[in-house]
């Protein structure tokens, strides 16, 4: 029994000593059968293991370390009901053996391992119990016990009883590092991005090497990109994809990030997550990124426009205006797919915004200096609703603006038939249109 129990097992000689052991005893002590199984089970012999147990509970049915060994390889081999059957049944019969209920953590935990994010959360919530139940009657409140009790609590995503477990662990002698990554994770997703840095650098710091994951390098990039550290979490972001599983989708975390973002008004910050996806013409979030982006520059630099114009400030009109030009570029990106489901999704609205991006890059406010930037997109706007249902709403907006803008253009550079075919297809539209009423009357 020593040698299986030893800081570095033998298990062979174990079996050498057992075996002998065995032998004088004629199969009288069956605790020298669970020791067998034990070391078998040392050496992933599992077949012989589960022979070694089922002898020993042969001579004697209340070896209840046994009957959970024997869970144990039938959970090895995948058949988790038949596991979980069983384990339930000791825990009914010895309600007082600790283990038994540890067991039925791991074995609920790796169930879940396959299933859909929903269902994954709710079995990983019974283990959650389970593991509980097993540190209140085994009465383990060791470090080890309690670090693999935050476990089970990331897998059920209770963050609540998680950030309270992992607060009380970081301040334990012997910690393992990883609960600075729950910690981390947690001040991360409670948008406090600079706590979330402090634990995740922790975290870098105490953490070997291979055991730092993708996912702690993405939420390192992602609090960098949200305190304004834009290359160095665009970096940590690139190496999160770069070493993520086969099963994971980091590039779709990031965008779905972004698009919360963008949502939440933290714009500069979703255009910087966008920029990852945009940059990869082989991901499927590309035109989709590149949209966004480029609404996400439409609005920075049309918010800056206007309040440098306001201020008489050239600099933050300059500014503006790379703004409107990278948005630019990003619908660009979107308008030269030959996609169905990309034309179909933001083609007219990539036409409308490049439009406006383009208005805000030319000189309005100096007519005789007006470059018509804007001319191309609108018209092909023009074009592309020429057959869709007009009504109120998004497309008769689109097509008021195309035609004012375009009319207005026509109209300061003298060709008034084209200014005034313009303004009355506005009308056409929305009669009551001030700005085409006003300059059709001057016209006529």
């Amino acid at each position: 029994v020593a040698y299986n129990e030893a800081p570095e097992p033998d298990y062979n000689k174990a079996l050498d000593y057992l075996g002998q052991a065995r032998e004088k005893s004629k199969d009288k002590f069956p605790d020298i059968l669970v020791a067998m199984g034990d070391a078998y089970l040392g050496l992933n012999q599992n077949s012989q293991a589960y022979v070694s147990y089922r002898d020993a509970l042969n001579i004697d049915e209340d070896l209840v370390k046994a009957k959970v060994a024997q869970a144990i390889i039938t959970r090895s081999a995948q058949a988790y009901d038949v596991a979980i059957e069983n384990l339930e049944g000791v825990a009914e019969e010895y309600p007082n053996y600790a283990p038994v209920y540890r067991e039925l953590a791991e074995t609920y935990y790796r169930s879940s391992l396959n299933l859909e994010h929903e269902e994954y959360r709710e079995v990983n919530k019974k283990a959650v119990e389970y593991y509980k139940q097993y540190m209140s009657v085994a009465g383990d409140n060791s470090v080890e016990a309690k670090t693999r009790y935050a476990d089970f609590l990331v897998y059920s995503g209770n963050y609540d009883e998680l950030k309270s477990v992992s607060e009380e662990l970081s301040g334990m002698e012997g910690v393992d590092a990883k609960v600075y990554r729950y910690l981390g994770y947690i001040a991360y997703n409670d948008k406090d991005y600079d706590k979330a840095l402090e634990y995740l650098n922790t975290l870098f710091e105490r953490l070997e090497e291979e055991r730092v994951i993708s996912r702690d390098y993405l939420f390192a990039g992602l609090s960098n990109v949200s305190v304004g550290e834009k290359e160095k979490g665009i970096e940590l972001l690139h190496k999160a994809i770069e070493l993520q599983n086969d099963d994971d989708d980091l590039l779709a975390d990031i965008s779905e990030i972004a698009f919360a973002k963008y949502q939440d008004k933290e714009i500069e910050a979703a255009i910087d997550l966008f920029s990852i996806a945009a940059g990869m013409p082989e991901s499927d979030y590309y035109y989709d990124a590149n949209y966004y982006t480029g609404l996400g520059e439409y609005n920075l630099g049309s918010s800056m426009l206007n309040q440098g114009q306001a201020q008489e400030d050239g600099g933050e009109i300059a500014t503006a205006k790379e703004h409107l030009e990278r948005g630019v570029k990003a619908f660009d990106v979107v308008l030269g797919s030959d996609k169905e489901e990309v034309i179909s999704k933001y083609k007219t609205s990539s036409l409308y915004y490049k439009a406006l991006s383009q208005l805000g890059m030319d000189n309005l406010q100096e007519p005789e200096e007006m470059q018509g930037l804007f001319v191309d997109a609108f018209t092909k706007l023009i074009e592309q609703l020429k057959d869709k249902p007009i009504e109120e709403g998004t497309n008769a907006a689109f097509l008021t603006d195309a035609n004012n803008y375009l009319g207005y253009y026509y109209y300061v550079k003298g060709d008034n038939e084209k200014a005034k075919s313009h303004f009355d297809r506005t009308l056409e539209i929305n009669p009551e249109n001030e700005f085409a009423l006003s300059i059709v009357e001057y016209l006529e």
